[in-house]
């Protein structure tokens, strides 16, 4: 190769550079290796550079497959040519990995061809080279012993040949013929598990040791390796004991015989039901009841509701879990219920009602119940559906049907002990089937009625004419003893009232004059008071005014009635005539005089006013009067008389009438009498 260069005046000189190259191979050394069969192996190739200047390229390091082309994995073949795993490379480290597929092959393995290069793209190859030692797993075998019907297991021992082999524990055992599950005629089932446990239920009835069965697992290469698992079965006998209750009549009982079993690992089959000893599950005995037998046993015994005493017995059967039967008896005994009676009586007071409970005790509610309780009717001596009867003279009984308290109503008048009523209850016994019996029972029940009336005094009043009047009869109750002890009646509130003519309860009505018919003013009373107001109508009216009957009820409901009278003192307004004088021609006025009347009432002076608010007026209802040839008279409201006279009239004039009322209308009038003076003009000649 020829160099040129030039200098700074641009002149140019040349030389010639001849290099020389000698030439650099890379070496390569194999790699070998021994492992157990199904184990991954591993073996170091070493590629060394010719010279330094042209190192190995780790990136070049590759498998060769069978056509000699580089491969990232190529497969491992047995001298036979079966594929039997893989090769792959580290190109960092050299390093060769064996990785076995067939896990079940031992022996020669074809080597991997490993080839590199260095920098300069000079390659070199090599081999590596696994060999697989066999590994063979061995087995115990196993052997149980249990009692009859229970499940056992067994586990044949199972060890890898080499421990870096173990069993495969994903691969699940199973028996020799490569089944998992084998059933013995007569002797039970067999079950291998995964892991290589055998599951051995015999049948319920067998015992004895049968004939084993073989076990086969494999190790992690699948090499198999087997063994045997043989049982032995125990037999077990299950005991009973016999039950027996008591219990009310008509209710239902239960009880269980006691079933052992022969060994705890064998219980009683629950699934298997109960039985008496004919197989049947039920039984009735007419008159007696009925046994039901429950599948754990139980026994449930319905009694007819009219059985006492003790039954007959029944044999109960069950059977373990293997299918030995055992049998006990069941017996029940019935207790009759009973119905105690307790009387009563009871004590009040006249008018009252009295409530009292005969009392009916059952010796066990469980079955039985109070289902009526009904009065013994006095007529018949037969118990009644009706909840009321009468006693003639005395009053009625009343029952309620739910409580059995009974109600004495008196009749109004009735004192003293009455006969009584009888009460009858009925308790039905019901067993669970529904079906019912009965059983009754009688008590009495007696009251006494002690006398309690409560007094009335009438009442009177006196007043003026026209003048509203009150009064207040007297009632009063009473105190009596009742079973020892005082008991008072009173009289209620507001139970006064007055009672018209025809006897009727009203808070108002008419007042009558002393003949009884003619309406003169109203009667009201104040029902919390009793106070009697008497308000006249008829103003007028003066004199005795017809009782009026005042009622009031105690507190036991006697009722009794008195009178309030009233009386009407008459009243008459006072009148004093007036008389005027004045000139001819003079208009006149004059006042009679007119004052309310005065009397004198249980010592009080009482007055009726003058009624300012009735005009006054002459005699005939007029206002104004004129006389021909005299005037004209006038009178005002309050009774003012003005007389205006003809300017020609001298004299007496005649006299007028003034009428005025007081406050209950009674009249009085006076008269007005106006005198006229003449009035003479006079001379003086001249």
């Amino acid at each position: 190769m020829t160099v040129v260069r030039e200098d700074m005046n641009g002149t140019k000189a040349s030389a010639t550079y001849t290099p020389t190259v000698t030439p650099v191979t890379p070496t390569a050394t194999p790699a070998e290796s021994t492992g157990p069969q199904g184990l991954v192996q591993t073996g170091t190739v070493t590629f060394t550079e010719g010279d330094p200047v042209a190192p190995i390229n780790k990136d070049s390091i590759t498998l060769l497959d069978e056509n000699g082309q580089p491969a990232a994995s190529v497969d491992a073949k047995s001298p036979a040519g079966d594929v039997i795993g893989t090769y792959t490379v580290d190109k960092e480290t050299g390093v060769v990995t064996f990785t076995p597929t067939d896990k079940s092959y031992s022996g020669d393995v074809v080597p991997a061809k490993v080839q590199a290069a260095d920098t300069n793209g000079t390659t070199v190859e090599t081999t590596y080279t696994p060999k697989i030692t066999p590994v063979v797993p061995t087995a115990e075998p196993a052997t149980s012993t249990d009692i009859q019907g229970a499940t056992q297991t067994g586990k044949p021992v199972f060890t890898e040949g080499d421990s870096r082999v173990p069993m495969d524990d994903t691969v699940p055992a199973t028996f020799d013929d490569g089944s998992t599950t084998k059933t013995v005629d007569g002797v039970g089932t067999y079950t291998v598990a995964s892991d290589g446990t055998v599951t051995f239920k015999p049948l319920p009835t067998y015992v004895g040791t049968p004939e084993g069965v073989t076990v086969k697992r494999v190790d992690k290469n699948g090499t198999p390796a087997t063994a045997t698992y043989t049982p032995t079965v125990t037999p077990v006998t299950p005991t009973a004991t016999p039950a027996e209750t008591s219990g009310v009549q008509g209710a239902t009982q239960s009880g269980k015989p006691v079933f052992t079993e022969g060994n705890s690992r064998v219980p009683m089959n629950d699934a298997v039901p109960a039985t008496f000893d004919d197989g049947s599950t039920s039984k009735t005995v007419d008159g007696i009841g009925t046994y039901t037998v429950a599948a754990d046993g139980t026994v449930t015994f319905v009694p007819d509701p009219s059985f006492t005493g003790t039954a007959p017995a029944v044999t109960v059967v069950r059977e373990d879990k293997n299918g030995t039967k055992a049998s006990a008896t069941y017996t029940p005994t019935v207790n009759p219920v009973t119905l105690t009676p307790t009387n009563k009586v009871s004590e009040d007071i006249q008018n009252v009602p009295q409530t009292e409970t005969p009392t009916f005790a059952l010796s066990d509610d469980e079955t039985a119940q109070i289902t009526s309780k009904k009065l013994i009717d006095p007529a018949t001596g037969q118990p009644t559906d009706e909840t009321s009867v009468t006693v003639a003279g005395e009053g009625t009984y009343t029952i309620d049907p739910t409580t059995g308290a009974v109600t004495f109503t008196p009749e109004k008048d009735f004192v003293g002990t009455a006969k009584g009523v009888t009460v009858q209850a009925t308790a039905t016994v019901t067993n669970e089937a529904g079906k019912t019996s009965t059983i009754t029972s009688d008590a009495s029940y007696t009251p006494t009625v002690v006398a309690a009336v409560p007094t009335a005094q009438p009442a009177t009043s006196k007043d003026i004419q026209g003048a509203t009047q009150t009064g207040t009869p007297t009632f009063a109750g009473t105190t009596v003893q009742v079973n020892g002890q005082d008991k008072t009646i009173t009289i209620k509130d507001n139970s006064y009232t007055l009672l018209d003519k025809d006897g009727n309860e009203v808070s108002t009505t008419p007042a009558y004059a002393a003949d009884g018919t003619t309406e003169i003013g109203t009667y009201s009373i104040d029902l919390a008071t009793g106070q009697v107001t008497f308000t006249p109508t008829d103003k007028s009216y003066t004199g005795q005014v017809t009782p009026v009957k005042v009622q009031a009820e105690s507190s036991n409901g006697i009722k009794v009635d008195t009178t309030y009278t009233p009386e009407i003192v008459p009243v008459t307004p006072i009148a004093k005539p007036v008389e005027t004088t004045d000139i001819q021609g003079a208009t006149q006025t004059g006042k009679p005089e007119f004052k309310g009347g005065t009397v004198t009432v249980d010592g009080v002076e009482k007055t009726v006013d003058i009624n300012e608010d009735v005009p006054a007026t002459f005699d005939d209802g007029s206002t104004t009067k004129t006389v021909d040839g005299v005037g004209t008279y006038t009178v005002a409201s309050d009774g003012t008389v003005t007389f205006v006279p003809e300017k020609s009239f001298v004299g007496t004039a005649p006299a007028v009438t003034v009428v005025r009322e007081d406050k209950n209308g009674t009249k009085a009038s006076a008269t007005y009498t106006p005198t006229v003076t003449p009035v003479t003009p006079t001379a003086t000649p001249v």
